[in-house]
């Protein structure tokens, strides 16, 4: 093992053993994304159908909140969305988890009102938002409205259906994160996958709480990213290459919004900074003018998907431990393509320690493991390399083989039992004062 990568078996000696791994791997990727039978897919189905209904309640409410604002604030805001209002579309749309491909049946449902509103009338309109009175089928439907968080959103939760849905208006740059994000994981099958093994794995072991001193899921995913763009050869490109601008810019954006592939855009955070972007929207451009040599593993091919969350690990071990393992502290940067020294990228602090950073894409001052204190960077430390710990001792290595035909024989005495062991383990609940 080095850095991180497990150095398998010959090609021919242990290729049942790494593939069966793999099958593994994938399934527990799909359990996680889809339940595991039949009574889980539908009740998925009836989910996105509430969820169909309330957006189009919500619309409803954005349109006559809008044209009751003239009374309070004058025209301005219906001047300010006019042409959002024209253009005859939903004013509401899914981002974050459940529409980057990332999502699965108990994820929360993150909902976009596309509203051009200042902070003050983002905060009266999830206030009024909790106030109003869903139709049926949501009738039932309890509304919380959080006006002072970073973001000012309303939770709202169906006690019948179990439905939970944060909802915010004025929040552009989520919605162009969430592209970012789904084209990444549009590019690469095992990149998708391995990405939502990292979340099932924080999520499991208790590390993707930012109440509690943890990174987000998100940020776990932007890190899982930043290892497939480094390995060797690199899965995913940076999407935020300009060498993608001038075919991008001849297609219409996927997801509807106005504009094209080649999606630029100057907004003001809601702390306040003024950031400019910009980023490659389509995975199909991605594909047409990335490396060749690069892109032939964009179909999965030159990886395993065992190696992969090994090295995402090693990756992750090497975030860890900062000065321990490289010259200088380092931070995750998928727009610059991997772990850079932190002191280049634009989420360095120099004021306050960073013992994890991971810079936001699209809003690079922020640092996603900026919450992560000394207390918990070790439960990460001693986590990540357990993790690491368990693949090493289970993935086939040199030397455990010593032909096909004693490896199948191998795997059909123990290797499932040990698989089915080691995944336990790795994904096992870990207790809240462990």
């Amino acid at each position: 093992v080095d850095g991180g990568k497990v150095s398998f078996a010959p090609e021919g000696e242990a290729e049942y053993l790494r593939s069966e791994w793999d099958v593994a791997l994938e399934e527990k990727a799909r359990f996680a994304l889809s339940g595991s039978n039949r009574k889980q897919a539908e009740a998925q189905a009836s989910r996105d159908a509430l969820v169909a209904r309330l957006i189009e309640q919500l619309d409803h409410f954005a349109r006559t909140w809008l044209a009751e604002s003239v009374s309070r604030s004058g025209p301005s805001l219906i001047i300010a969305n006019a042409a959002r209002m024209q253009r005859g579309a939903s004013l509401v749309v899914p981002f974050g988890s459940s529409a980057s491909l990332l999502g699965g049946p108990a994820s929360d449902v993150d909902l976009a009102v596309l509203l051009a509103l200042p902070m003050e009338e983002q905060r009266r309109f999830v206030e009024a938002l909790a106030r109003w009175h869903f139709a049926r089928p949501l009738d039932a439907v309890e509304a919380t409205p959080v006006p002072l968080a970073r973001v000012p959103i309303c939770n709202l939760r169906d006690p019948v259906s179990g439905l939970a849905v944060d909802v915010s208006a004025g929040n552009a740059i989520a919605i162009d994160n969430t592209l970012l994000i789904r084209t990444y994981m549009e590019l690469d099958e095992q990149g998708r996958q391995l990405c939502v093994l990292v979340k099932a794995w924080a999520k499991a072991r208790r590390l993707s709480s930012t109440r509690h001193g943890t990174p987000s899921s998100y940020a776990w995913v932007l890190l899982a990213i930043c290892h497939l763009q480094s390995c060797e050869p690199p899965v995913l490109p940076c999407l935020q290459s300009p060498e993608f601008a001038a075919a991008a810019a001849m297609r219409p954006r996927p997801d509807g919004m106005a504009g094209s592939c080649w999606v630029e855009n100057t907004a003001q955070t809601h702390d306040g900074h003024c950031v400019s972007y910009a980023f490659c929207g389509s995975a199909a451009v991605a594909r047409s003018l990335w490396a060749p040599e690069a892109a032939a593993t964009l179909a999965g091919g030159g990886h395993r998907l065992a190696e992969l969350l090994l090295g995402f690990f090693g990756t992750a071990a090497h975030l860890a431990n900062g000065a321990e393992a490289s010259p200088s502290y380092l931070a995750a940067c998928a727009s610059a393509g991997g772990l850079r020294p932190l002191s280049s990228c634009r989420c360095f602090d120099f004021g306050r320690a960073q013992h994890f950073a991971i810079e936001d894409p699209l809003e690079p001052h922020r640092d996603l493991g900026g919450m992560v204190t000394s207390a918990t960077l070790a439960t990460l430390q001693g986590e990540i390399a357990r993790a690491r710990d368990l693949l090493v001792a289970a993935l086939p290595t040199h030397g455990e083989t010593s032909g096909s035909a004693t490896a199948k024989a191998t795997d059909t005495r123990r290797g499932r039992r040990e698989r089915t062991a080691t995944l336990g383990t790795l994904f096992e609940q870990r207790d809240s004062e462990s």
